[in-house]
């Protein structure tokens, strides 16, 4: 199979890759909170320093072919970056009153956390620090909005003994801390992965204890339900067991049943040997239900997340390890179908590059995933690799309802990869375009039309265009251009045009 697979970078060892987007040097090292939005993909990640781009976090807009239409490396103050925090976290949604967007990172030179407002094009309305002295580190996994406000669940660091507590923040509307609890009882370290509503007025706090070190002290999960005050309801634990950990990416359903994934694991000598997901449905008093073991890989598999499916059941990604051609065991990015019980539907890895290529070590990760209304899945992740340095770069990759990575509709990325041509090819001439350019067509009757900058900015918008007609861009500053065509809300065409 052949998998539709987004890059942001030219890379000069792997061929296999053209660049498909805006930075035009290997650039992003970070891909992370992955949401949708009627058929938009809305991506936020980590930046490396370009001639063109600063370092921090940037914020793109992609149709659901991987084509970028908007990005923005948002602009920290005084010089300092802005970070994300874990690769896993869910740390950016969309706003209910369709206003913006809400970003939770970091700064570059401490560990606060930066609560970042954004409008619908990436530009930052507002931000406000939140500095706790008693806290070492704040790490956020999760942000949900609630009526009146927003509420995060994460973990902090005591100054004192570095242990490590469970936390949730309730903010205003308008990013005012209102209060910050934490929730640890004992003298384990308990790392809250995230927060999760359950209703109205009950939330999940939810993550695991004694990660830090698994050979003498065996890891365990926990879930903690809280009021919308913050004021704990309840509190479950698993057992520490290596063969049944934890507690990652919990959900719950309309019968108030939680649903996650947990690991068994396997020590040999003092490195970890094997991992396997295991899916968990337990009752609202924590009871097992039902238990559900993949079947066993040789190395550190794991599910990093967990959504639910639209038509049912819920869609999985991670890693799955796995022989090469030369005998290394690489980690390859993963993704699965499964049942209302956690049962395989199908699955399906991507290798983003050939086993051939003359690399020590590769391995390919992924943490968020979507699901489109098409019934499409798109996945972001990572992946690393290593020809006597190392190197890492974010990706996007998509396959169809049926995990099919060939009958996807989409332009071809390389002649390397063949991939079906869409229908209707929408064409702009001339282009490079001097006074005026075309737009060309023939699927639909009209089409509207933005202009973006190569920084983002909107600078031109036409609505109900019919095919052939021109549009006049002799007073734009000579430069690159992209523009984003639709009709009647859904994209048609997304590209690039030079105005010289």
């Amino acid at each position: 199979m052949r998998a539709l697979i987004f890059t942001f970078f030219i890379g000069s060892l792997f061929p296999l890759f053209s660049q498909v987007g805006f930075i035009d040097s290997s650039s992003i090292s970070l891909y992370s909170n992955l949401i949708e939005d009627k058929d938009t993909l809305i991506l936020a990640g980590l930046v490396a320093a370009t001639d063109q781009h600063g370092s921090g976090v940037f914020f793109t807009k992609l149709d659901t072919l991987g084509n970028p239409y908007l990005f923005k490396v948002l602009e920290a103050k005084d010089d300092e970056w802005y970070l994300l925090n874990d690769h896993r976290s869910r740390n950016l949604i969309k706003l209910s009153d369709n206003s913006g967007y809400l970003l939770v990172a970091r700064r570059g030179t401490n560990s606060a956390n930066l609560f970042i407002k954004l409008d619908n094009h990436g530009n930052i309305l507002w931000e406000t620090e939140h500095i706790v002295a008693t806290s070492n580190v704040d790490f956020i996994g999760s942000v949900i909005e609630v009526e009146d406000g927003f509420l995060v669940g994460g973990l902090m660091q005591l100054e004192l003994d570095l242990r490590i507590e469970p936390i949730a923040i309730k903010m205003s509307k308008e990013g005012k801390l209102l209060w910050r609890k934490t929730y640890g009882i004992s003298r384990y370290d308990e790392y809250g992965m995230g927060l999760i509503k359950i209703n109205q007025n009950t939330f999940a706090l939810f993550g695991n204890r004694g990660m830090a070190g698994i050979i003498n002290d065996p890891p365990g999960g926990f879930v903690i339900t809280i009021d919308s005050l913050g004021n704990k309801v309840n509190e479950f634990y698993t057992p520490f067991d290596m063969q049944d950990c934890c507690v990652e990416d919990l959900h719950t359903d309309s019968d108030n049943r939680y649903i996650y994934v947990s690991r068994k694991m396997e020590l040999e000598g003092n490195s970890l040997k094997k991992m396997q997901p295991i899916f968990y449905i337990r009752d609202e008093n924590f009871n097992v239900l039902h238990r559900h073991e993949y079947a066993d890989t040789i190395g550190v598999s794991r599910f990093e997340r967990i959504t639910p499916a639209k038509e049912g059941g819920w869609i999985a990604v991670g890693r799955l390890t796995a022989p090469t051609s030369s005998n290394i065991r690489n980690r390859y990015a993963w993704i699965m179908r499964l049942d209302e019980e956690g049962k395989e539907v199908w699955s399906t890895q991507a290798a983003l590059f050939p086993d051939s290529l003359p690399v020590r070590f590769m391995q390919q990760d992924l943490y968020q995933v979507v699901e489109l209304s098409s019934g499409s899945i798109v996945a972001a992740g990572n992946f690393e690799w290593r020809t006597g340095s190392r190197d890492e770069r974010g990706f996007l990759l998509k396959v169809d309802k049926n995990g099919c990575w060939d009958t996807i509709p989409c332009r071809p990325l390389t002649s390397n990869i063949e991939i079906a041509t869409r229908k209707g090819e929408v064409q702009i001439y001339p282009n490079p375009a001097s006074g005026a350019f075309g737009v060309y067509f023939s699927d639909v009757q009209s089409v509207d039309l933005q202009l973006f900058s190569s920084s983002g900015q909107l600078v031109l918008g036409k609505s109900g265009l019919s095919s052939g007609e021109q549009v006049a861009v002799g007073h734009l500053p000579k430069g690159l251009y992209f523009y984003h065509l639709a009709n009647d809300g859904k994209v048609v065409d997304v590209g690039k045009v030079m105005v010289r």
